[in-house]
């Protein structure tokens, strides 16, 4: 484990530890994205390094789901548009990575 993981497991524990006392769901929403946002680091991190080590197919898929999962969308709030908007973006930068980045 290097400085970086440490990091990650770092950033996401704090996170859990601000959700458990926050008591508030926009809150506790926030702080599961962060948490969400830390644990998705190394694999964004693995894909710039070394895009060849993950299948393009299935993140395409994942890309495919996170833009369905926006069009289902009926209601568009804050707190429900978050969790979407913010798996596309994070899908969108992996898959981007995978496509155009060269090892």
């Amino acid at each position: 484990m290097n400085r970086f993981d440490l990091f990650c497991i770092g950033g996401a524990a704090l996170a859990l530890f601000a959700w458990w006392f926050s008591g508030n769901p926009f809150v506790a929403l926030v702080l599961a994205l962060c948490i969400d946002f830390f644990a998705y680091l190394p694999t964004v991190k693995k894909s710039y390094l070394n895009p060849l080590s993950e299948d393009k197919i299935a993140w395409l898929i994942f890309w495919a789901g996170s833009v369905l999962n926006i069009f289902a969308i009926e209601n568009f709030t804050l707190e429900i548009m978050s969790y979407p908007a913010y798996i596309f973006v994070m899908n969108s930068i992996v898959y981007g990575l995978l496509l155009f980045k060269k090892n």
